[in-house]
């Protein structure tokens, strides 16, 4: 983790004199203020000499604001997203989350660069105030950009700092949640090492667990401490004297009914009430999820453990491309000494890898049995930023008086309210 680092900006040269930046009603875009006002769909930024000469063909920045004209690129978003990716890189997710928090941000700026083959790399991005957020990431545990390949992904980045920098003097990016592995995080790394003038600070933002499946139930309960697996094998005893008919319901995708998803959050609602750690459970997640269930390709999961009506637990999470990815999940406080959340877990890994293919299991959230020697992969989290270093920056940094360790705050966050 690179922390603090500093270096003079010099102006990049041009070949031809620099034109003003217009949009296509014809608006000068080169000194906007911080404040809301309507945007036009698409930016075009002229090209401030390639950020990197070894660009083969010429590369084009666009800057897109309206949802109309993100829809226009739902084939190419998906064309770019890798065969490992998580769901919260997806066109779906990330549409869901501007449809429907869309009145709580200031601007929609998603940045996009095109080549000889179309859109080689997206950024997502989002803006309130004078700070750049990843789309979705109050709702998502990390996000991330889609590229090609992850040359193009620093290319993207690079310009849109350029163009951040020369159209919106004091904004800077503030990606609160990113993998330290991710396109993003390796973008951001080789334009503080390649060109000069940018200030890059970051902190840990946590991380999850993930492991492998194809092993089965059984071995994972055997993976476990010995305490571990005693404690979990009576508890699934004691479940099942307490509740003989207890039943396990998963819904798919399409399945869900409004209804099936208000009856959830109204559990996670209670748990989060009787101390469960969840997420700001508003009507906007909840209709994001609806919106989010209906798209195929993110392959949400409702499950939910009950007795003759009485919901234990429920879980949601994603099945895609091979992998569980856990949301939420949560059980009644009172019949917490059961643990009905830690056995919808367990019944549910024999029904993962037989009925949808899966092979692993990642963001495994509370409930979930995490004392054993089962072998796991540990993902890091970094709350990044990212911005020029220009007087303005370092003008509003000691009026405000913040060091750059602390300017890495979240405060701004919208969802933190």
């Amino acid at each position: 983790m690179i922390t603090g680092i500093n270096e003079e900006w010099t102006t990049p040269e041009h070949t031809e004199p620099m034109q003003k930046n217009l949009n296509v009603e014809g608006t000068d875009l080169s000194n906007p203020g911080l404040e809301r006002r309507p945007h036009s769909s698409l930016h075009h930024a002229p090209e401030f000499g390639s950020m990197r000469p070894s660009a083969e063909v010429p590369m084009h920045l666009n800057v897109i604001s309206e949802m109309g004209a993100m829809d226009r690129i739902e084939h190419s978003w998906n064309r770019l997203v890798q065969s490992d990716a998580s769901p919260y890189v997806t066109f779906g997710w990330v549409q869901a989350f501007f449809h429907h928090w869309s009145e709580w941000i200031d601007e929609m700026l998603v940045f996009t660069l095109t080549g000889e083959k179309g859109i080689a790399a997206i950024l997502p991005c989002y803006r309130i105030g004078a700070k750049l957020h990843l789309a979705a990431d109050e709702i998502s545990p990390y996000n991330d950009m889609v590229a090609v390949d992850r040359e193009a992904a620093a290319e993207l980045v690079a310009r849109a700092g350029t163009w951040m920098r020369e159209f919106r003097n004091g904004y800077k990016f503030h990606f609160q949640s990113v993998r330290e592995e991710s396109l993003i995080h390796d973008a951001v790394r080789r334009i503080v090492e390649d060109e000069v003038g940018w200030t890059y600070t970051a902190r840990d933002a946590g991380g999850s667990d993930s492991f492998n499946l194809k092993a089965g139930a059984e071995s994972y309960l055997k993976s476990l401490s010995d305490t571990g697996e005693i404690r979990l094998r009576q508890a699934g005893m004691f479940l099942n004297q307490k509740f003989p008919m207890d039943r396990l319901t998963v819904l798919r995708g399409c399945e869900l009914r409004v209804n099936d998803l208000a009856n959830a959050f109204e559990f996670f609602a209670r748990c989060k009430a009787e101390g469960a750690e969840l997420p700001e459970l508003d009507f906007q997640l909840f209709s994001a999820l609806g919106e989010a269930s209906k798209d195929c390709d993110l392959g949400m999961q409702l499950a939910s453990l009950s007795n003759e009506g009485e919901i234990l637990a429920v879980s949601c999470g994603f099945a895609m491309n091979g992998v569980w990815h856990e949301y939420l999940r949560a059980e009644a406080e009172e019949h917490a000494r059961f643990e009905p959340a830690a056995n919808l877990f367990i019944r549910s890994i024999e029904r993962w890898h037989r009925e949808d293919g899966l092979s692993a299991c990642s963001e495994m959230g509370p409930g979930i049995p995490a004392s054993g020697e089962i072998e796991r992969e540990r993902t890091n989290f970094l709350s990044i930023i990212l911005k020029p270093d220009t007087k303005r920056h370092r003008l509003y940094d000691r009026l405000l008086g913040r060091n750059r360790v602390e300017d890495t705050d979240d405060s701004d966050i919208f969802l933190a309210r």
